[in-house]
């Protein structure tokens, strides 16, 4: 039901939309939106608590509008409730189930329920993503339909349930060619290799089996279709396409999307031949079972000016909020959770901004901000400010942060960020401020990662990152992770004022130019501040292959950049494989150790005045 409010000498018109006949909320909804179109005015759409269950995704294409709901109580999804769940009886289907499970699943033919899409399982990243990153959204179509009890996301079946399966052996006949030390003579072109744990055996015959892993470094994941498994040695073949960079023994992997595997409570299996769905439900029961059933829960294209507060939007396929071209977007106090994709998307927008929202239990990241002209240096005026995120980046696991950041001048402040398996907040452009940011527990399962990440290229100069607190990041079985990572000669930070505890590498300088690490605190770190020339020995080949091409990319040498960034513009005439105008200074350490760097780095950059206390290095 909708209410017409004409409030005298306002500029604003408000109607109010209630959840009261709840077969009509979603209706009424779009009924606001379009009366608040045809007012031809600013409006102001106000939702009373409860849950709109969307028939299709909200398009907002008009300018001036607000959307409040009631202090996020106010529910926008983009799933679907099943009902009609009734114990499994299939027993040609079951007979994999594990004994004593079979009396505790469920089963619902979604049929029943209109639901007749499900999508299919994404299979990326593939190479393009590698080489692109980080101007694509997301590697791939995604997880498809997924299955939600309240507000948790449930498990597709999977073994091992936690954790992953160990490669004891790559058996590849091809070598991936490489002159690089650590890539030559490991890693095997051709998927195939045999398992630790031989219980992918129970797998042969399974549909629609699909393989995560990371098979040849920790930071680059990919999903595979099993082609084979030999019942006898247990080697494992995978359809193509092969991961970009192969596999090699050691590594890991988990299998997912199997019936044999539903075996604990919170995990689902579909069926998507037969279009049955099987959960093995938790202890509250199948009251809350949705499914997801679109891609977003609202999204717009070159508006101007729109606010949304207060409203909590969940269990879209893709991004929740998916905005492009747009400006002056205000997204406050909202919840954004389990979503297939990002939590926000703003692509190529301006002032606009995400503040004071809580975002969890994403497939992606959090929030993805891109604006402003790199040829003018326009900054672009986006904000991602005081939000809580966590628990995200569940289905890609591997580079999509809390917060990625692209374009010119997004300023992020003051978020707590943890529980994100790899970069927390990633960058890459000009005049990005990164500021009163607390983040910890990230990048846990990555060891060759950085909390806060960038990446090879000279021209993204004037960055800064100041007054944050990062603490209490180890890698991936505790072996190490970087706290801000500036990879393969990513150049031009300010990093100043900012406190490390308890980390492994906290500042990683992988051989750029014109950084400044000035007035930080270390504490407990095992290298406060890791140089390297790396552009001078086994990373010389990316000059061609990815730094002069970056480089080429922007008009570093036009009027507008000589003014910005003066020591840029000549440096192909100035040695550009070396770390110049780096420099460490003023810092304090305190048991930690203060830098790593050679005596041959050590003759390119600046380090000075700065204090060790208690040198030694406690872990």
């Amino acid at each position: 039901m909708i209410f017409s409010v004409d409030m005298e000498r306002s500029v604003m018109k408000s109607f109010f939309v209630s959840t009261a006949v709840k077969s009509n909320a979603c209706r009424s909804l779009k009924e606001a939106i379009s009366s608040a179109k045809a007012c031809g005015q600013t409006a102001e759409i106000i939702l009373d608590e409860g849950c709109y269950e969307l028939d299709e995704p909200l398009k907002i294409d008009f300018d001036g509008l607000t959307i409040r709901g009631t202090n996020r109580r106010t529910t926008v999804s983009a799933g679907k409730k099943v009902w009609n769940f009734k114990q499994a009886s299939d027993p040609g289907a079951l007979v994999r189930l594990e004994t004593g499970v079979l009396d505790k699943v469920l089963c619902a033919d979604l049929s029943e329920s209109s639901i007749a899409d499900f999508a299919s399982i994404g299979l990326g990243p593939f190479a393009s993503f590698w080489g692109n990153y980080p101007t694509d959204e997301r590697p791939d179509d995604g997880p498809g339909l997924e299955v939600f009890s309240g507000n948790r996301v449930m498990k597709v079946a999977r073994y091992p349930n936690d954790g992953f399966i160990i490669i004891e052996k790559a058996t590849g006949s091809t070598l991936i060619p490489s002159d690089i030390e650590w890539v030559n003579n490991r890693n095997r072109v051709e998927g195939a290799f045999i398992p630790a744990d031989k219980r992918p055996l129970r797998w042969i015959g399974e549909e629609g089996a699909v393989l995560f892993g990371y098979w040849a470094y920790d930071w680059a994941m990919q999903r595979h279709k099993i082609a084979s498994i030999d019942s006898g040695t247990c080697e494992i073949t995978v359809e193509q396409p092969y991961h970009n960079f192969g596999y090699t023994d050691g590594m890991r992997f988990f299998g997912q999307n199997l019936l044999c595997e539903l075996d604990e409570p919170g995990e689902w299996y579909l069926d998507r031949k037969n279009k049955l769905l099987y959960i093995y439900p938790y202890e509250d029961g199948v009251e809350n079972i949705f499914v997801s059933v679109h891609k977003h829960c609202l999204s717009a294209r070159q508006i101007r000016g729109l606010t949304i507060e207060g409203i909590q939007f969940e269990q879209s396929r893709d991004a929740a909020l998916m905005f492009e071209n747009c400006s002056e977007i205000s997204i406050r106090d909202c919840t954004v959770r389990n979503t297939g994709g990002w939590a926000v998307i703003m692509e190529q927008c301006s002032d606009s901004s995400v503040d004071g929202c809580e975002i969890y239990g994403n497939g992606a990241g959090g929030v993805l901000a891109r604006g402003g002209d790199r040829v003018s240096l326009t900054p672009s005026g986006l904000y991602v400010t005081n939000c809580r995120i966590h628990h995200i980046a569940r289905w890609y696991r591997m580079y999509t942060p809390a917060v990625l950041a692209c374009g010119v001048g997004v300023h992020i402040e003051g978020n707590i960020i943890s529980e994100v398996p790899h970069i927390a907040i990633g960058f890459h452009g000009n005049d990005h401020i990164i500021e009163k940011n607390e983040i910890f527990h990230s990048a846990f399962e990555s060891n060759d990662a950085g909390v806060i990440y960038a990446g090879r290229d000279w021209s993204c100069y004037g960055n800064v990152i100041r007054y944050n607190y990062l603490h209490d990041c180890s890698g991936f079985e505790g072996k190490g992770c970087q706290g801000i990572y500036l990879d393969d000669s990513f150049s031009s930070v300010h990093i100043y004022s900012n406190l490390f505890e308890r980390m492994h590498n906290a500042v990683f300088l992988g051989g750029g130019r014109d950084i400044v690490v000035e007035n930080n605190t270390f504490a407990y770190c095992k290298c406060c501040v890791h140089i390297d020339n790396r552009l001078e020995n086994w990373a010389a080949f990316s000059m061609e292959t990815t730094m002069l091409p970056r480089l080429s990319e922007v008009p570093y040498q036009s009027a507008v950049w000589r003014e910005q960034y003066p020591s840029l513009a000549g440096i192909l005439e100035n040695h550009p494989e070396k770390p110049l105008g780096t420099a460490v200074r003023d810092n304090t350490c305190f048991h930690s150790v203060l830098t790593d760097a050679s005596a041959e780095v050590l003759e390119s950059v600046e380090v000075q005045n700065n204090r060790d206390i208690f040198p030694e290095y406690i872990p």
